[in-house]
């Protein structure tokens, strides 16, 4: 598991810690970074273990095993991170959204470490995605590589045409990752670290996406304490953050809200709103 610093802001005011989806890795996050460093939002983003042939050995299948060794990362980082003089926010994609849920509550028990906010895109809520794959019969970490393969380009996950040598480095990692989504239990969490974050939720939700939609995003609202959740669209599949115009667009949001009064202060109800005009780059 690696910490990668993604932008270098002259006066970072705050830090955004990103986590990726399945497959991916921290490199994803290179163009949200470069679009945030002028409001001085300074960018890391960690990339899951297993990500080249190398590494295919190291890959992680459980998301308990992935939240402790992103906690410890980010502790033995916390310098780098800056986490004495600046607010952390995590932002989680999909697999990521919901390793960040659960390192923000581990943090929230330890109480060494506070986030900010977390943000979370594209990933279905706890109780969700723990009845699915109790019932799921074919699991997406069993399937044969060509069903990975198809069910993959049916959500945007792979581009048509990709070269088979790519992929078969790709799918082992992926089939990993799968695993780790589709063997969550939040029940398995909620004992020792109960199931509300101390800290605002803001999720945002793809139009396109055929895997996780709405109405399984706005039930976030109940992990969070009272008032402290807000929901926005934007255009594009599952891989909106891959995605021009659609990632853009998601940037001018992304910068206003993490520039507003903290909403801890304000009293904020579950909103629909379409994205906000980008900020040009500095």
């Amino acid at each position: 598991m690696n910490l990668l610093t993604l932008n270098k802001p002259t006066n970072p005011k705050r830090t955004l810690l990103c986590l990726h989806h399945v497959g991916g890795n921290a490199n994803v996050f290179r163009d949200l970074a470069k679009n945030v460093e002028c409001d001085g939002v300074e960018t890391f983003a960690i990339s899951l273990p297993g990500r080249l042939p190398k590494t295919a050995n190291l890959i992680v299948k459980d998301i308990h095993t992935i939240v402790e060794m992103a906690y410890d990362l980010i502790r033995e980082n916390k310098e780098k991170l800056r986490l004495d003089t600046n607010p952390l926010v995590l932002f989680g994609h999909s697999l990521g959204g919901m390793i960040g849920y659960e390192l923000t509550k581990k943090m929230d028990l330890i109480g060494t470490i506070k986030v900010e906010r977390l943000i979370l895109s594209a990933i279905t809520n706890p109780k969700s995605l723990t009845e699915m794959n109790s019932k799921a019969n074919n699991p997406h970490h069993k399937k044969t590589n060509g069903d990975l393969e198809e069910y993959l380009q049916s959500i945007g996950g792979l581009p048509a045409g990709v070269d088979p040598s790519m992929l078969k480095v790709m799918l082992p990692t992926m089939k990993g990752d799968y695993e780790a989504f589709e063997t969550y239990n939040c029940l398995d969490f909620e004992p020792k670290t109960g199931k509300l974050v101390q800290c605002p939720i803001t999720a945002f939700v793809a139009t396109g996406d055929v895997s996780v939609s709405e109405a399984m995003m706005t039930p976030w609202e109940g992990y969070t304490l009272p008032g402290q959740f807000e929901i926005f669209h934007v255009g594009g599949s599952h891989f909106y953050i891959t995605e021009d115009p659609h990632r853009r667009a998601m940037y001018g949001t992304l910068i206003l809200t993490l520039s507003q009064t903290p909403i801890l202060t304000r009293t904020i109800t579950a909103n629909r709103a379409m994205f906000g005009k980008l900020k040009t780059l500095c």
